[in-house]
């Protein structure tokens, strides 16, 4: 419910990577990035000063002289756009950019509009337990693919949406896809759900509320049911 500025700073941890930073971009495993993070993903650690701090960054050296940037951030006190928007402003001061291109986020916005709830859980997004089921793949569209889905979409005698934005396009290219996949695999009886979390920010329409700080999303969902197919 609120945020406990005690001045200690962020957890800041440096790592020596015995390769080159091709090597790591070129021929990875998604699995392995995660050591490119100070935190793991998914686990909350008892006992331990990293279980409570909103921010942690890890700085990884690579011996070609590149280096990679992890950051970890709360989910209680920001969304995606949120670490997006400090980090650009912290590349940006780094570069030693003009005030232009340093944003200054506005703390205001988003906590009259979406106050906090009374409790906030202490839990991981996902359980240990299940940390097994979990499958990390890679898709890489280029902007002409994006397009031609587009155009598939647009097409489509069944869609409500005449113009879809490649977000759309894309999340239902995807939807689809899995679905058809599975229907070999799985009952008549299976329900399927996409869940897709919207950006409120420009839905606002309030001043400076692009540069709204906190939690400013809602998670939106689609149901499949097996009577609707």
């Amino acid at each position: 419910v609120f945020v406990d500025c005690n001045d200690s700073g962020a957890l800041f941890i440096e790592a020596q990577v015995h390769s080159s930073l091709s090597e790591a971009t070129q021929n990875f495993v998604i699995e392995e990035f995660n050591h490119y993070l100070p935190i793991k993903p998914y686990e909350i650690i008892e006992n331990s000063l990293r279980n409570d701090v909103p921010l942690a960054v890890q700085i990884s050296f690579f011996e070609c002289g590149g280096m990679s940037v992890g950051v970890c951030i709360s989910h209680r006190i920001a969304d995606a756009l949120s670490v997006v928007m400090f980090l650009n402003s912290w590349a940006a001061i780094c570069r030693g950019s003009d005030d232009r291109e340093i944003l200054t986020p506005n703390f205001d916005v988003g906590c009259l509009h979406f106050p906090p709830p009374e409790d906030v859980p202490r839990a991981p997004l996902i359980s240990v337990a299940d940390k097994q089921k979990i499958v990390a793949k890679r898709f890489v569209f280029s902007k002409e693919k994006l397009e031609r889905i587009k155009e598939l979409a647009s097409s489509d005698s069944t869609s409500t949406i005449r113009d879809p934005t490649r977000v759309e396009a894309l999340s239902a290219f995807i939807c689809k896809n899995f679905i058809e996949v599975n229907r070999s695999k799985l009952d008549s009886e299976t329900m399927f759900v996409a869940i897709h979390n919207v950006n409120l920010r420009p839905k606002m329409k309030l001043p400076h509320d692009e540069f709204a700080f906190g939690n400013v999303s809602l998670p939106i969902s689609a149901v499949l049911m097996p009577e609707m197919e």
